[in-house]
């Protein structure tokens, strides 16, 4: 059984919301909340701020879940 994710510091919002969207599975995104100064974002959230056309990472290719 996977443990779960505990609290990360990442070097920006960007890749903490490439690694939640890109590594996390389904289950841990909807777990998933990004605090960013004092904004917080879930799971709709990161995900829309990822597929935002600003996102300034490289995304990865569609996964198969």
């Amino acid at each position: 059984m996977r443990q779960p994710v505990a609290y990360r510091r990442f070097p920006s919002a960007a890749a903490a919301i490439r690694f939640a969207v890109e590594e996390l599975s389904q289950a841990g995104l909807a777990a998933a909340i990004l605090e960013v100064n004092e904004d917080r974002f879930d799971h709709v959230g990161i995900r829309q701020l990822y597929e935002d056309k600003k996102y300034p990472l490289r995304r990865r290719t569609k996964r198969a879940d």
